[in-house]
């Protein structure tokens, strides 16, 4: 009788794979076994290594039938394997190798600030006009691609849009010019998260609008409702344009809230805000490289400020662990200085990065680098051995080195390397 050479292949394949099954269920299951299964077991290998050495098929279809039964009675979830188990050991072996990829080589970040804009993207917004419209497949495709979630605001009423400024009676309120409050909500329609929310009047009608906790609203309502006003991050410009609206009563005080007129009237109905909210830069950190070689002044870097003593202190002495991202500005002995918009290392203008250069000519969107706490107008600050200074390439909203100190080097985490979303021009790896 003729047997074909593929077919062969398959079965002793398969008596291949059965005994090397046999052999775990021996090394796993033997202290669970009785006897008389591990003698049957033994027979059963055995017989079939015996068929599979002398590749003879006719031997080799009972001794394969008899190791299967043998080990359908002692193999547990071993043999035969259910889907169940097959589905376990995978989550296991992907768990395991994702924890040690984490651990030490890449790991996944997500930039919720715009410290360090627009080299990296935290949260930002883009304004539609009131009578732009956008197609629903249009708005999945940016979801998609930019991670846009859209906010728009309808007026309930007929009357003048005003906006609240400076103080918030409720415990909950959060520090800004436009004032917002802590609330609850949800993310992803699931997970329970702390958002803000945000109050606007239409005429005496409160308007209110939920958002991330580390979106910049202040910028949405000044580009919004006062374009001709300076931006909110300088708050002796802006506080001088305020004080100069109060004069011109151009306000309206009500319970105790002052509420700054737009001039801008509208119908119930009316679409008087719509902005897209478009998600942070997500990346991959490069653990591994640190390891090796030490850190560079103008790498952009990852590091946890638990043991950062300054962000403790504001805190109220209790350590914050989280995970920030700054340019590596300074390393120890290095002397630092701002002057007209420009970072000195140790008597010359930084080097080694492009956005030094860029901050320095306040060129496009960077807008140069302002002299704050410990580094004032005139002033120097001095790194510690064994210490870094960190940055924002974004300075004058970047909370970092110059407010709240050094970070340690044994605190520093790796290397943005590459950003994976969302799909913008920044995409791509990161030198």
């Amino acid at each position: 009788m003729f047997r074909k050479p593929q077919k062969d292949r398959r079965l002793f394949n398969q008596a291949t794979n059965l005994l090397r099954i046999a052999e775990r269920v021996h090394d796993y299951r033997r202290d669970l076994m009785s006897q008389d299964e591990i003698e049957n077991l033994h027979e059963g290998v055995e017989k079939l290594n015996e068929a599979v050495r002398t590749r003879s098929s006719e031997k080799t279809v009972p001794a394969l039938q008899y190791l299967q039964k043998h080990l359908g009675k002692s193999g547990g979830c071993l043999y035969p394997r259910t889907s169940w188990a097959e589905n376990v050991e995978m989550l296991l072996v992907a768990s395991i190798l994702a924890i040690g990829i984490r651990t030490f080589f890449f790991q996944p970040f997500k930039i919720p600030t715009n410290s360090m804009y627009p080299s990296f993207n935290g949260l930002t917004y883009e304004i539609s006009g009131d009578k732009r419209k956008t197609s629903f497949p249009l708005r999945m495709l940016r979801m998609i691609s930019y991670g846009a979630n859209r906010h728009k605001l309808i007026a309930p009423d007929d009357g003048e849009i005003f906006i609240p400024i400076f103080s918030v009676s409720k415990t909950n309120a959060i520090k800004t010019i436009f004032p917002t409050v802590k609330t609850s909500g949800r993310k992803w329609f699931l997970i329970p998260t702390t958002l803000k929310e945000a109050t606007i009047y239409v005429g005496v009608t409160p308007v209110s609008i939920k958002m991330p906790l580390e979106f910049n609203f202040d910028k949405v309502l000044r580009e919004r409702f006062f374009p001709e006003s300076p931006e909110t991050t300088s708050p002796g410009k802006f506080e001088r344009w305020l004080r100069m609206r109060i004069q011109e009563r151009k306000i309206v005080r009500r319970k105790g809230q002052i509420l700054l007129k737009t001039g801008e009237i509208v119908k119930k109905g009316d679409t008087f805000l719509s902005f897209d909210i478009l998600t942070g830069d997500a990346l991959f950190v490069d653990r591994f490289t640190y390891h090796f070689f030490a850190p560079k002044v103008g790498d952009p870097f990852v590091f946890r400020t638990g043991k950062i003593n300054g962000i403790t202190e504001q805190h109220n002495g209790i350590p914050s662990d989280k995970y920030y991202i700054k340019r590596l500005v300074g390393i120890g002995g290095d002397i630092l200085a701002i002057r007209d918009s420009t970072l000195y290392r140790n008597g010359s203008p930084i080097k080694g990065s492009i956005p030094f250069q860029l901050n320095a000519d306040q060129s496009g969107e960077y807008q140069g680098y302002t002299n704050r706490k410990r580094l004032p107008v005139g002033g120097i600050d001095t790194v510690p051995i064994d210490t870094f200074y960190a940055m924002g390439d974004n300075s004058d909203e970047s909370s970092d080195s110059r407010i709240w100190g050094f970070v340690p080097d044994t605190e520093v985490v790796g290397k943005a390397l590459f950003i994976y979303y969302p799909f913008t021009k920044r995409w791509g790896p990161q030198f």
